[in-house]
């Protein structure tokens, strides 16, 4: 799970009615099960807060998009991943493949990676089932709550979060796997081999919780579970479990700036420690929220630099470009640039249903006197999943062979699918397409 302050957190509303069902039927034998989503809500959350991080730990590996090296572009969820001999090998490498798809900020195969990973395809005839490590559960909780608030779906994150709290995480956590298919699955998902285990699932479920209180507007109870984050696991990777970044972001909206600052330089000082270019660049945009003027406009810049031509870190990418338009809608002459990153993230974002984060770029566009396009998801309504997919992907601008290494098909596929597409809605090329949603 991303384990910063998530994006609801600092983007503003977050609406019940968004997104997925939560991940229903995850729990081990017994029944820790996430119920329907809840009634619906919006509720106002934090302002603009720190970056957003991955949860590797307890059962992911994101050593790999994080490290100073660039990686290749997340899996895509279409294409089967190596099965591991061991279930909880299996288990660690469909949750490390989970992370990495949620980076990249494809929300809806995150979830649909987690539904299969909890899925238990041989029920036995007691109704018991061995269920995941508890390591692992805990982190597949916590990456669904990350993916529900991403895409705006408090009521579903909620649900998760009350699954969260009724797991017992006092279980010892199993060796980390050392399968061949491990290390297969982190090299086609960026990530290094190990490291898959965290030995604090209590860690990383007061972090996730953190997240919640943040997203909720409870900044006394962000403090708190940051802080025992913090304690049980003080010296987790930052790229990991970033305690110090939401503790930091949770101080400064309960006013303790002082504090705040103190654990922002901590993070940033351990990001650098651990060569990772993911844990930096979330680390900058942190210490940014807690700048004014030029210093702020240098860090996000420098986050800028450390991220581009990182498809596979390309959500924190996009916060990081509409926390920057929003520093250059209030710098004279800087409406131009800002206009420019907030038409390439609002296409992002809409793409991939990120709604806090269109939400975020609606109401900037709006303030330099711009109108918001028309949402992907309603120009391509009439589509089929995939066909809206590869649409979606080429109204963002990637190339046909890029949509192809993206879902892990053939190019041929990818025009195939394109040409459908534009007879079904009746254009004749990408420029038509992105025309649709300016008209």
């Amino acid at each position: 799970m991303d384990l910063t302050p998530l994006e609801g957190a600092r983007d503003g509303q977050l609406d019940g009615q968004q997104g997925r069902r939560p991940l229903s039927h995850l729990g081990s034998s017994g029944s820790v099960q996430a119920t329907g989503p809840l009634a619906d809500r919006a509720a106002t959350t934090a302002g603009d807060g720190a970056p957003t991080s991955a949860l590797t730990s307890a059962g992911t590996s994101a050593t790999s998009a994080t490290s100073a090296t660039p990686a290749t572009p997340a899996t895509s969820a279409s294409t089967p991943a190596p099965v591991a001999d061991d279930p909880a090998d299996a288990a660690s490498l469909s949750l490390t493949r989970a992370v990495h798809l949620l980076r990249a900020g494809r929300v809806e195969e995150t979830l649909a990676a987690l539904d299969a990973l909890t899925a238990d395809p041989h029920p036995r005839p007691d109704a018991a089932r061995a269920g995941l490590p508890v390591h692992l559960e805990v982190a597949a909780l916590a990456t669904a709550l990350d993916a529900h608030l991403c895409a705006g779906d408090l009521g579903s994150a909620l649900d998760v979060g009350r699954a969260l709290r009724a797991l017992d995480t006092t279980a010892p956590p199993r060796p980390a796997p050392s399968s061949s298919s491990t290390t297969d699955v982190a090299s086609a998902s960026g990530a290094a081999p190990g490291g898959l285990v965290d030995p604090h699932p209590e860690a990383v479920r007061q972090h996730a919780l953190a997240e919640l209180c943040a997203a909720s507007g409870d900044h006394a109870g962000a403090v708190e579970h940051a802080s025992a984050a913090g304690r049980l696991a003080p010296d987790a990777a930052p790229a990991d479990l970033p305690w110090r970044a939401s503790l930091a972001m949770a101080l400064a909206r309960a006013g303790r700036r002082g504090e705040a600052e103190a654990l922002v330089g901590d993070h940033l000082a351990a990001a650098d420690r651990a060569g990772s270019t993911y844990a930096r660049a979330g680390a900058l945009r942190t210490r940014a929220s807690l700048l004014a003027g030029p210093e702020r406009t240098a860090r996000l810049e420098e986050a800028r630099t450390l991220l581009a031509g990182r498809p596979d870190l390309a959500r924190l990418a996009a916060q990081v470009d509409v926390d920057l338009a929003g520093v250059l809608a209030l710098t004279p002459g800087g409406a131009p640039r800002a206009v420019a990153l907030l038409r390439t993230a609002e296409a992002f974002a809409s793409t991939h249903g990120l709604w806090p984060l269109h939400g975020r770029v609606r109401r900037l566009l709006e303030h330099l006197g711009e109108s918001p396009r028309r949402i992907a998801a309603e120009v391509l309504a009439p589509l089929g999943a995939r066909e809206r997919r590869v649409a979606g992907l080429a109204m963002a601008g990637s190339t046909n062979r890029q949509v192809a290494e993206e879902l892990g098909v053939t190019v041929k596929a990818v025009e195939w699918h394109l040409s459908r597409v534009y007879r079904k809605l009746g254009v004749t090329s990408r420029t038509g397409l992105r025309a649709l949603l300016e008209g």
